[in-house]
């Protein structure tokens, strides 16, 4: 029997939100995102978008994405230049840049600590270029993660993350770019 984790994440939404007025401090809200495991499916929260400004034309921000995502150890799933679009769908997290997988995702704890260290953790990860006023370009990226306990039966467990893969995101982002914000 085939096992998967189904993902309908809302890139084309994360996208329509990130170019709202083009403000680093704007509110994007949070959809939904519907997964389940054979067939079985249920609506979670999707994890909340962060956004921060990129000094840099939007297509070189987009440009650097693919080796940003290829160095920290994410595997690039889709790419669409158009919306300005980057995703790592899928990703089986248990080290990313040398930390382990509770340093990205908070799982919550169990007895024997940090349930994303002890879990098999899956995690989406969309980052969004978008032009803003003025010049420059926002980047939002979005980070969904669930983990599931190895060996058991036991079901999924959503996963937030703690605003560490994305701050990496665009601190590389900014570095190749030559300066920050």
């Amino acid at each position: 029997m085939r096992r998967g984790l189904f993902w309908l994440p809302a890139c084309a939404a994360l996208a329509a939100c990130a170019g709202g007025s083009g403000g680093a401090g704007d509110a994007v809200p949070a959809g939904d995102v519907v997964r389940g495991v054979e067939g079985t499916r249920r609506i979670a929260p999707q994890g909340q978008p962060i956004g921060a400004g990129v000094a840099a034309p939007p297509a070189d921000a987009f440009a650097v994405l693919d080796s940003v995502y290829a160095e920290i150890g994410l595997d690039v799933t889709t790419r669409n230049p158009r919306e300005g679009m980057v995703a790592s769908a899928g990703h089986r997290l248990v080290r990313l840049n040398d930390r382990r997988a509770s340093y990205w995702v908070d799982c919550g704890t169990s007895i024997s600590g940090p349930v994303a260290d002890e879990s098999q953790v899956l995690v989406n990860v969309t980052s969004v270029v978008t032009p803003v006023a003025g010049g420059g370009s926002l980047l939002t990226t979005r980070v969904d993660a669930e983990a599931r306990a190895r060996g058991t039966m036991e079901g999924f467990r959503d996963c937030t993350s703690t605003g560490r893969l994305e701050a990496l995101l665009l601190e590389q982002v900014r570095g190749r770019l030559g300066g920050g914000d």
